[in-house]
């Protein structure tokens, strides 16, 4: 694995944790994140 595909599924792996962890209280917290570094729209038809 390269260093990417290391960063990709640490922070993925860590996100899940977190979610875990509190689940009504976190994930707004983390969607909000999500918001932040993804283009407008980006998963808006889901």
């Amino acid at each position: 694995m390269n260093v990417k595909d290391n960063m990709q599924n640490f922070a993925i792996n860590q996100a899940l944790k977190y979610i875990e962890g509190n689940p009504e209280e976190n994930l707004p917290k983390l969607m909000s994140l999500v918001d932040r570094f993804t283009p407008e729209g980006w998963y808006q038809s889901q």
